[in-house]
């Protein structure tokens, strides 16, 4: 698919067919190919020709060849942190600097004899390429037999209206070169997908991305490799000496202490980033955050709103590919009295074009209640009128999409607070930075700034959840410096969320149901919290929500018949309602035989919180789920947990999962995953009559090679 993000600058860009590779800043192949082409060179300067003439529609046959190209044609990356692995049949290499700037062996060295080179540059001859490719490039070019394409992709961008975006061209020529479908069937699908990622944006940007396909392909040079004279290159790189016109990653390279932020942290990635980024500034000498000139990113008019316009109907800001769907049921499936609200939920999509595949899960756009809306304004917010209807305007291409959309239209100050802006959410230590820099108070700027740079007060606030509202409450001076640009450059985007499917659309077309637990949380100083989207979900009365779909990472088997034992934590159970319904579908509607369904089921009570019990029961007696075999933690004097439920019945899970070749999914808190794994590995030991290290090699080349074994953690 088309992805719209621009190439980022400094980053080795490359593309393997296999998706054999581990470098964090090697790209991942596309999943449309074309078959091989060759074209006459071109000078430089040559103006690009036509595109190629469009393809047919889509073709459902068409789609399920690419679906099956999808499944099978490619391998995962690997854990390697610098280099592909070996294997690679496509490499592209996006900017031409990096044959430069970085060795011929860690672009070239993974690639496959005779495989594919793509070159983004504006040497179209031979000539060209033996003055400005280092030797050792071309020394293991003759000595792979590669054969090598150049296309000049900045000059297609430029000349069809793309500017400096070459995302789409080069995949463009992937799809050409790769050969998985023949180029006349990838055509229009691609074309499609391009029509379906840039619509929002408007017609003519999806016409300037097809023409950009087609210029890419009439532009594609084959080069005739002078093998035996290349052969004769010494290996060692004697490149012309730097010019000092180099781009700046190029020409001074400094080696630094990788920051690493702590995920589990509650600064998530920004635990090191504070520390890191002045080191950073300092030794490429660029001038530290507080010191850059202010630009500011948006501009914001209040607009004069007549007697008429106030009676206008509210409209909601969808954000870009989400859908607003009615909610059919908010139901509670746990007693009132009891301590965890955990939620079924289902929302209507039969108006909508809104497909998903067992597995799938939905993102769900949030909101901030509207009368923790108010009281910002009542209590903190006041120099704003939330009611003034305001034009904004996005004024650098780093804005997110989102905001780009939302502000296509005019609306009141107080929904951008309600639909978009994080307001209650934690603030990073850059906010208290930012706040103190635009306080017009030099007591409270102080305050802040001790705060941003003191770990043991911000963790005290963390430790204390506080949010962005809530900082703005203690420094109100600081607070009524901030006008709406502020807002919109120091507050993130309210982040979406995403809760697994749990049903088959097959089994319950035209709905999406889920099963969600309302987040609490207990502060440091005592206080009970709800989460941003559980507190939306569970207590806004909103009668639809803005959705999309997201993929899934779980695998399934080819042949129904193939037995799946399934291990879920809580509200993980929703998959597996999904998974059973699927195959209670396929027997009971299509009369397909169905292989054995084994569920490991944990949570706390029995009583209270036995989700869909009754559902369980009645696929059970259709034949459809073999077994339920739950572990309630709470309901004894000592813990029982899903793994120990596993370690029970280790015959069980040898017979589903090695004898007869099953599959294994598990859904839950990722704290229970390495549990959840020895249960299954002890089972194979002790069964199987296996040492560790057989059983070692068995998970990592077989259930896991073979992606028998699928999680899903949170």
């Amino acid at each position: 698919m088309p992805h719209t993000d621009s190439e980022e600058p400094g980053v080795l860009n490359l593309t393997p067919l296999t998706l054999a590779g581990g470098a964090a800043a090697l790209a991942a192949a596309g999943v449309f190919t074309y078959a091989l082409t060759s074209r006459r060179p071109k000078s430089s300067d040559e103006k690009l020709g036509p595109p190629v003439p469009r393809g047919s529609q889509e073709d459902p046959k068409i789609l399920a060849e690419l679906q099956e190209a999808r499944n099978t044609g490619m391998t995962p990356y690997d854990d390697s942190p610098y280099e592909i692995t070996s294997g690679c049949e496509y490499v592209a290499v996006h900017k031409k600097e990096y044959v430069k700037a970085f060795d011929a062996s860690l672009i070239l060295g993974a690639s496959k004899p005779e495989s594919i080179l793509v070159l983004n540059a504006p040497w179209l001859t031979v000539e060209e390429l033996d003055e400005e490719l280092p030797s050792k490039f071309k020394l293991m070019v003759a000595e792979k037999r590669l054969k090598l394409f150049v296309i000049n992709a900045s000059l297609v961008a430029k000349e069809s209206g793309m500017g400096r975006l070459i995302n789409n061209i080069m995949q463009a020529v992937f799809f050409r070169l790769s050969g998985v479908l023949p180029y006349e069937q990838a055509l229009p699908l691609f074309e499609a997908a391009i029509e379906k990622t840039y619509k929002n944006k408007g017609a003519d940007i999806v016409r300037k991305n097809i023409l950009a396909v087609g210029y890419a392909i009439d532009n594609l040079h084959k080069i005739d490799v002078p093998f035996s004279r290349w052969m004769k290159c010494e290996r060692l790189d004697h490149s012309k000496p730097r010019s000092g016109e180099e781009p700046a990653f190029v020409r001074d390279v400094r080696v630094l202490d990788i920051a690493k932020g702590d995920d589990r942290d509650e600064d998530g990635w920004a635990t090191a980033f504070d520390q890191w980024l002045p080191v950073l500034c300092e030794e490429v000498g660029a001038k530290p955050e507080e010191e850059e000139e202010y630009e500011a990113l948006f501009e914001v008019t209040c607009l004069p709103v007549t007697a008429i316009e106030k009676q206008l109907p509210y409209h909601r800001i969808v954000p870009p590919g989400s859908h607003a769907v009615p909610v059919r049921e908010n139901r509670r499936m746990t007693p009132m009295e009891y301590e965890r609200d955990i939620r079924h939920i289902v929302l209507d999509i039969s108006a909508v074009d809104l497909p998903f595949r067992l597995g799938d899960a939905i993102t769900l756009y949030p909101q901030n209640l509207r009368e923790d809306v108010d009281k910002l304004f009542d209590e903190v917010l006041v120099h704003l009128d939330r009611n003034d209807v305001v034009s904004v305007k996005c004024l650098s291409e780093d804005v997110p999409a989102r905001l780009h959309s939302a502000f296509t239209a005019r609306m009141p100050t107080k929904q951008i607070f309600t639909e978009l802006l994080d307001i209650f959410g934690k603030p990073s230590r850059s906010f208290y930075k930012q706040l103190a820099r635009i306080s017009c108070d030099e007591g409270e700027s102080k305050q802040l700034n001790d705060i941003a740079n003191d770990d043991v007060k911000f963790k005290k606030l963390l430790g204390k959840s506080v949010s962005y509202a809530e900082v703005l409450k203690m420094f109100p001076k600081s607070a009524k410096s901030m006008t709406l640009v502020n807002f919109l450059e120091t507050v993130p985007l309210l982040k979406p969320r995403l809760y697994s499917i749990a049903n088959s659309s097959f089994y319950s077309p035209g709905i999406v149901e889920l099963t969600v637990v309302i987040n609490r949380w207990t502060t440091s100083d005592g206080r009970l919290l709800t989460g941003t989207s559980t507190k939306y979900l569970g207590f806004s009365n909103d009668t639809k929500v803005c959705v999309s779909v997201a993929s899934g990472t779980f695998v399934f088997p080819e042949d129904e018949r193939t037995p799946m034992v399934m291990s879920a934590l809580g509200t993980g159970i929703a998959p597996m309602r999904a998974f059973v319904q699927d195959r209670m579908y396929k027997r009971k509607v299509l009369g397909m035989d169905t292989g054995p369904m084994i569920v490991f089921y944990g949570c706390r009570h029995e009583k209270e919180e036995f989700l869909y019990r009754d559902e369980w029961k009645a696929f059970t007696e259709a034949g459809v789920l073999t077994k339920v075999i739950n572990a309630f933690s709470h309901d004894q004097d000592h813990m029982i947990f899903v793994q120990h439920k596993m370690a029970e019945n280790p015959e069980l899970l040898y017979k589903y999962i090695q004898q007869l070749g099953g599959y294994f999914y598990f859904c839950g808190p990722s704290v229970a995953v390495p549990d959840v794994e020895a249960a299954v590995k002890n089972a194979v030991r002790t069964v199987g009559k296996m040492t560790e290290d057989e059983v070692e090699l068995w998970f990592e080349n077989d259930i896991k090679a073979k992606k028998r074994y699928s999680t899903e953690a949170y």
